[in-house]
């Protein structure tokens, strides 16, 4: 595996493919099709999820070929992420009501093949153990991910400092993400101090990666991660040690790349 890989420090490097688009919406279509193709190609998929406004267009398409041809996701495992720790789970800005807005109340993925830490959980260690128990019996077939704002580098919450080889557990949030995040929440008694995350190790042991992102605001994230040295100091160029990881940015996403050829 990957992670033992570099434990023995006889890591692989691969390239990662970059895909660049002209517009947000292109990558929002771009990611949406390879999950329908993902679907199609084995109904049973095991797939790893992200929030966030990043893939709000892509579930939106998602809803959209669902009512509209039929696209059967019932055979369909899903796994977020991460999720906030302590929030009410169904405050609006829980990732598990997110999932449930921008897409399982408009798909037919089983509620009980569904799967998103527990927010209300007691202890968030418990809670983390219990998550990656269910992690580590299924191999993820894809995992979809977005990358963290300003300079955190951050996937999942996997903030600075996180091992390639961390598994799921407790993470504080960084100031950065903090001050990001309090937009979400009007009352900032409300906002909280940490989360449940797949660690990077988890994310590494998908079959694929697809890594979307959008905006000018996530252009220095994405040269360092691409272009940077690889180490915990940027946790998403961790990702640079996978075989089959793909990038998909919108020009914007894109500027700061030296070299914006599929494959550098």
């Amino acid at each position: 595996m990957l992670v033992e890989k570099y434990r023995q420090k006889e890591p692989f490097v691969y390239h990662p493919e970059i895909v660049i688009l002209p517009t947000s919406y292109d990558v929002d279509k771009y990611a949406a099709t390879k999950f329908i193709e993902q679907v199609r190609s084995k109904p049973n998929s095991v797939l790893t999820l992200p929030t966030g406004s990043t893939p709000e267009g892509m579930y939106g398409l998602l809803v959209q070929t669902h009512k509209e041809s039929g696209l059967d996701l019932s055979q369909l495992t899903t796994f977020n992420l991460d999720e906030y720790w302590q929030l009410p789970s169904d405050h609006s800005a829980s990732y598990a009501s997110y999932m449930q807005r921008n897409l399982f109340q408009h798909v037919n993925i089983p509620v009980t093949q569904r799967h998103i830490p527990n927010s209300e959980a007691p202890d968030p260690n418990i809670e983390a153990a219990h998550y990656e128990e269910m992690l580590t019996k299924q191999q993820v077939d894809l995992a979809i991910l977005g990358i963290g704002p300003g300079t955190t580098c951050h996937i999942g919450f996997n903030g600075r400092g996180s091992a390639i080889d961390s598994r799921t557990r407790y993470m504080p949030l960084d100031e950065q993400t903090l001050h990001v995040n309090a937009q979400s929440f009007p009352n900032p008694n409300e906002i909280p101090r940490g989360s449940i995350t797949q660690g990077i190790g988890n994310i590494l042991e998908a079959k694929k990666i697809m890594l979307l992102a959008k905006g000018v605001d996530k252009a220095w994230g994405i040269q360092r991660t691409l272009e940077g040295p690889k180490g915990s100091e940027a946790p998403a160029s961790f990702l640079r040690f996978h075989p089959r990881v793909t990038f998909v940015l919108d020009q914007a996403a894109a500027q700061l790349l030296y070299k914006k050829t599929s494959g550098n």
